[in-house]
């Protein structure tokens, strides 16, 4: 049984991949390089899960890592051993989200918030802020200043939301909220926020950097 706060309704669930050089934020390679990269990519995720952890001290929720370019013994020690850790498995980005929630579901969650790690400003607050939205509605998304989105958070899982999407695109948020109306569940949006993918987003980081040191 992987670990986890046992009998919690509510999960918290962070996609990211291991931070290997050479494969991980190769849109960055111009401006960092392969070791930088994947430097920022481990400091990006390891802020993402002080502020998963920060929720839990506030919240009974339960916290998942789904990762994918590691070993499951890296994985253990990297993202640590007061989580659920779990490989992303095969399949494209949607298939992984999708499997992520039904797990939750299969698992007894109520309710499941799942976000990237590429969104710094996504803090403990917003994710507070998702899945109390999820009392209300069962749909929440997280929408991103170059058409995607940084949060997803479900009642239930929908596999129409995700089969068949065309990823890495600036509609994928546009499509995905068409395909949640279509299929008539209730969705609430969260405040615009910015991934750091290219050069010209490291100054995101930066900003969150000057916050912390």
């Amino acid at each position: 049984m992987p670990c986890g706060s046992k009998g919690a309704k509510a999960r918290v669930i962070l996609l990211t991949r291991y931070p290997r050089p050479g494969h991980v934020k190769t849109r960055l390679f111009s401006a960092l390089g392969p070791q930088k990269a994947a430097d920022l990519q481990r400091q990006m995720t390891a802020h993402a899960l002080e502020q998963m952890r920060f929720l839990r001290r506030e919240k009974h929720v339960e916290l998942e890592v789904r990762y994918c370019g590691a070993k499951p013994e890296e994985a253990r020690a990297l993202f640590g051993q007061d989580i659920i850790v779990r490989d992303q498995g095969a399949g494209d980005l949607g298939a992984k989200i999708l499997r992520a929630f039904e797990d939750a579901r299969r698992e007894g969650v109520e309710k499941a918030v799942l976000l990237g790690a590429d969104c710094p400003d996504a803090t403990w607050g917003v994710l507070a802020g998702a899945l109390e939205a999820l009392t209300d509605v069962e749909v929440v998304l997280g929408p991103a200043a170059d058409g995607g989105y940084y949060l997803i958070g479900m009642r239930s899982p929908l596999p129409q939301v995700f089969e068949g999407m065309t990823w890495g695109v600036d509609t994928v948020y546009e499509e995905t909220l068409r395909r949640i109306k279509r299929v008539g569940s209730t969705w609430r949006a969260l405040k615009v926020l910015h991934d750091v993918d290219r050069p010209e987003d490291l100054r995101v980081w930066e900003r969150i950097r000057s916050l912390t040191d």
